[in-house]
């Protein structure tokens, strides 16, 4: 699909409005992020909101700074590099 990239970009069968490949920001490449198809849209769902209220369920995108941002999916960290947590400034 033209204009999309990455993990989620698979999840996105149906015709949606083209955005640039960082359209979620951290969530692109969280391993807490899972896509919430519905019929007119979908919709960023954060897995840590289930057990952590600190975390809202359907974050406001592009998420630029997360403390609870996990590499995953198949993007991973290579073994013994730290997951980008996105503190750091612009």
């Amino acid at each position: 699909m033209a204009g999309r990239s990455g993990p989620l970009a698979e999840n996105y069968p149906f015709a949606m409005t083209p955005q640039p490949a960082s359209f979620a920001g951290l969530c692109e490449h969280c391993r807490y992020a899972r896509v919430v198809p519905t019929p007119r849209a979908a919709f960023l769902l954060c897995e840590r909101s289930k057990s952590d209220s600190a975390f809202e369920r359907y974050p406001r995108l592009p998420v630029r700074s997360c403390p609870g941002f996990e590499r995953g999916g198949k993007e991973e960290a290579p073994a013994g590099e730290s997951p980008d947590r996105g503190d750091e400034s612009d």
